[in-house]
């Protein structure tokens, strides 16, 4: 037995006591009891569906002719050849309560809006339908503004929902119709919803189909025979997949808003927009087809395109591409149309081109694009391959299969650089290269054609020629460093250029052919050539020649000798100047010159076997200095003019000449080794050796090998054998007796 706290009941007591009195009375009032309390219908004025409230005709199970709001009281079953629920009024609203809409197998729609009046305003939620011919259908132009929430509509054979303009369809689910999903019309918002299709290809369907002026977002699609997500002009999708489709994933006719969506494994294209759109962090992986295909004027920026069949992305003329990826792609990782700029982007490891620019048909060609702080690498062709009248600045191309950059000319590239590609590092004509680098290529660092100009870039063990050109082509402050010679692609020469060309301030070192190689009409000014296993200057070989000008150059210990220009008997031409040149410790030779040419104030130095050999007649030669070379110090043909030169500490003869070579006011002293009859001067017949200072030579001071020749005004000193050797004695000399008082003014003089 449960007893009462004592406190409690004392309390209780008093307060009826006290307050009792003032309670009125207790008894009821006389008459029935009236309610206090409001009905239902006015709390929540809604209308049941049903035979009484909403009564079928011969072709609705129920009707609803009058706005309101009605709810569903239980689950509907389909007749033949009616609709579930059909709406002949504006300003409708049905709650499905949870119940499901089950058509039979020839039942017309789920719920249907009529006609006049149209169901504008008509709002559907929380329920499911399934097996209709439209789950929900209100299509009608005049259908304006409807709302469907939270509906489950699946295996219908059309469309799941089908809405009119100003459609709202959110949280609902549409799964396995043979239609669309959700189609709607213009102005629409679909945001929520997931939509997957029969992926049976009976029926070309989209998944979510809009109007224009539409927003999607949050939505999921796959799995539907035509493509996931569709939608008009100036529409925005936003935080949506479409993934599985047997078409495009997302795709857009017009212009469109594209953010954060994924395209994945889609049987075409992953996306596809129209002209001027925005598309922006969106993937598209593994699509059949390319992974994004845009229009013309369109802006892409943080989007991933990878392991899709053909392009990564492909874009129209005028595309603005700002830090994306493509990588994996079958074809090329990036295909944008003319006058586009491509930024901060990445291309790597695509079946062909990593980028291709300015490539649209709806352009004329030659507009060229902007490719700017790339990456290309890995790509199975070319890095990037540019149309003419481009700019490629700041980007890197790397590991390719055949070249890093192609141009078809007229391109400038900026502080590009070629790296490891399997041929050429840049390729290209008639373009302009600037602070570029190119190393460790399979062939030429640079091939750029005719009438290009290259500043300050260089090449490093490139598998080929360094740098090599045509016609008409400028080089400034580049270098060239330990190219790499191969049978196949390429001599390993540091420079190999073709007529017209001019070169400035170039080094060329290392080099497994020659540091410089050209044919025809090659100005050098202030180059070095230096540690090359070919020539230093190899000039005028396997081509017609025309006039080599060298100014202020270095060719320092190459293998194959210092400057040799090659005899131009096939053209005629002659002319060629080496001047103020420093050239020494070179394999073989240090100078070697044509017919014509003049060498000017020079110094050659310790080469291994001659310091200067002319080839040709006519040749000049003056202010030089040559000396501690390992044979002759001037070797001349025929016709050559010997001028103000120091020739000293030769191994052999100091000057050796041909006929009719005009020797004169040189110092020659200290060649030969004294051993064998190296004389200071050796000449054959008709030369003339005057006012030469001729002293302390191995052998001989001159000697005279045939008839002619005219020895007048010279000094002679401490030669090793006599100091006129006339083999033949029918010289003109004047040589009067050692210490002589007074000599005649054509008298050479003896010491």
């Amino acid at each position: 037995m449960r007893c009462a706290h004592p406190l409690l009941s004392g309390f209780s007591i008093a307060f009826v006591v006290a307050f009792g009195a003032r309670a009125g009375e207790l008894a009821p009032p006389v008459g029935p009891v009236a309610p206090t309390m409001k009905d239902l219908d006015t709390v929540e004025p809604r209308i049941p569906i049903g035979p009484d409230t909403t009564p079928g005709n011969a072709t609705n199970t129920y009707h609803i002719d009058q706005s309101g709001s009605y709810y569903l009281t239980g689950n509907l079953a389909g007749e033949s050849g009616k609709n579930g629920i059909g709406i002949n009024a504006d300003n409708v609203t049905i709650d499905l309560n949870g119940f499901s809409l089950v058509g039979a197998s020839d039942s017309l729609d789920g719920i249907a809006v009529l006609g006049s009046p149209s169901g504008l305003a008509l709002k559907v939620s929380n329920g499911n339908l399934r097996h209709w011919e439209h789950g929900v259908f209100s299509a009608s132009f005049f259908c304006l503004s409807s709302e469907f929430e939270d509906l489950y509509v699946s295996e219908c054979r059309s469309d799941g929902i089908r809405g009119g303009f100003n459609c709202r369809v959110s949280r609902c689910v549409s799964l396995f119709n043979a239609g669309s999903g959700v189609d709607v019309l213009n102005g629409a918002i679909v945001s929520d919803c997931i939509v997957m299709g029969l992926h049976d290809g009976t029926v070309l369907a989209d998944g979510i189909s809009t109007g224009s002026d539409s927003l999607v977002i949050r939505c999921r699609s796959s799995d539907n025979t035509a493509s996931g997500i569709v939608v008009g002009l100036r529409s925005v999708v936003r935080d949506c997949v479409a993934t599985g489709n047997d078409w495009r994933g997302v795709y857009s006719f017009g212009q469109m808003v594209l953010e954060r969506c994924e395209a994945t494994f889609n049987g075409y294209e992953g996306i596809r927009t129209g002209d001027a759109s925005i598309v922006s962090d969106c993937t598209a992986l593994a699509n059949t087809e390319n992974g994004i295909t845009a229009g013309d004027s369109v802006v892409l920026s943080g989007c991933r395109m990878s392991s899709n069949g053909l392009l990564g992305l492909q874009a129209g003329v005028d595309a603005h591409i700002e830090a994306c990826v493509a990588n994996d792609n079958g074809s090329q990782g990036f295909w944008i149309g003319s006058k586009g700029l491509i930024t901060g982007c990445r291309a790597s490891f695509n079946g062909l081109q990593g980028i291709v620019g300015g490539a649209s048909a709806a352009a004329p060609s030659g507009l060229g694009c902007s490719i700017i702080d790339c990456i290309a690498e890995g790509n199975g062709t070319v890095g990037v391959l540019a149309p003419g009248g481009s700019t490629v600045r700041g980007s890197l191309g790397q590991g390719n299969g055949t070249d890093g950059f192609i141009s078809s000319g007229e391109t400038r590239f900026v502080d590009c650089a070629a790296i490891s590609n399997g041929q050429r590092g840049f390729a290209t004509n008639a373009s302009v290269l600037e602070g570029c680098s190119s190393s460790s290529n399979g062939a030429e660092g640079y091939s750029v054609g005719s009438t290009s100009r290259v500043v300050r870039c260089v090449s490093r063990v490139d598998r080929g020629t360094g740098f090599e050109a045509n016609q008409d082509s400028s080089f400034e402050a580049c270098k060239a460093a330990n190219t790499l010679a191969d049978g196949t692609t390429g001599s390993g020469d540091g420079f190999n250029v073709r007529y017209d060309c001019t070169f400035i301030s170039c080094e060329a070192t290392g080099c497994a052919g020659a540091g410089f190689e050209g044919i025809g009409q090659v100005t050098y000014e202030t180059c070095r050539a230096t540690e090359n296993q070919d020539i230093g200057f190899k000039l005028g070989f396997g081509g017609d020649n025309g006039a080599f000008i060298l100014n202020d150059c270095v060719a320092n210990m190459n293998s194959g000798g210092g400057v040799f220009i090659e005899d131009p008997f096939n053209s005629g031409v002659s002319g060629s100047i080496v001047r103020s040149c420093a050239i020494g410790e070179n394999s073989l030779s240090g100078l070697v010159v044509p017919e014509g040419a003049s060498v000017l104030d020079c110094v050659v130095s310790a080469n291994s076997v001659h310091g200067i050999v002319t080839t040709g007649q006519g040749v000049t030669i003056a202010r030089c200095t040559v000396d501690k070379n390992g044979d002759r110090g001037i070797s001349a043909f025929s016709r050559t003019k010997i001028n103000g030169c120091t020739i000293r500490i030769n191994g052999n003869h100091g000057i050796y000449a041909d006929n009719q070579c005009h020797i004169i006011d040189n110092m020659v002293t200290d060649n030969g080794d004294g051993v064998g009859t190296e004389a200071g001067i050796r000449v054959f017949e008709g030369c003339r050796i005057e006012g030469n200072a001729i002293t302390q030579n191995g052998g001989h001071g001159v000697t005279m090998d045939d008839n002619r020749n005219v020895v007048v005004r010279n000094t002679f000193a401490l030669n090793g054998g006599p100091q006129l050797n006339d083999v033949n004695g029918n010289n003109q000399n004047a040589l009067p007796p050692t210490g002589a008082a007074v000599a005649g003014p054509w008298d050479n003089i003896s010491h």
